[in-house]
């Protein structure tokens, strides 16, 4: 599906087109499942304010994919920090949500990206292995 976004920010995540590209599919996506791509996107890019911003805006949204989304790109990007916003969100968030809020928090304590492997395959669509990420197969 959108996988190329995923891709493309953990290729070259340094590169402004990437954060560019990244943003746009992340805000501005006409299907949901670019959206959400797009925000999963944004934890493979490099640390820096814009891509905190947009994954913590979505993160507080109402949109729940968009929120799942943001979770698991907040825990791709494996920096502590954000356990404090993905704690937080667990107040009031749907079952769904909060399955990906724990998923994210245990990455960010253990380092091991294999607990967003199911997450992030079934919200992004995505039936290929990715062993090389997540440490499985399906």
């Amino acid at each position: 599906m959108c996988a190329w976004l995923r891709a493309l920010a953990s290729v070259a995540p340094e590169d402004k087109g990437s954060l560019a590209a990244v943003q746009k599919a992340g805000r501005k996506g006409k299907e949901s499942t670019v959206r959400i791509q797009g925000l999963v996107a944004a934890g493979w890019l490099a640390p820096g304010e814009k891509r905190d911003a947009l994954l913590l805006e979505f993160l507080g949204g109402e949109d729940d994919s968009l929120a799942r989304a943001a979770a698991l790109g907040l825990a791709l990007t494996r920096e502590a920090e954000h356990a404090e916003a993905l704690t937080a969100r667990r107040e009031g968030a749907s079952e769904a949500l909060v399955a990906d809020l724990e998923a994210a928090l245990q990455v960010l304590e253990k380092g091991s990206l294999e607990p967003l492997g199911e997450p992030i395959a079934r919200l992004c669509r995505d039936d290929v292995p990715r062993e090389r990420f997540f440490g499985f197969s399906r």
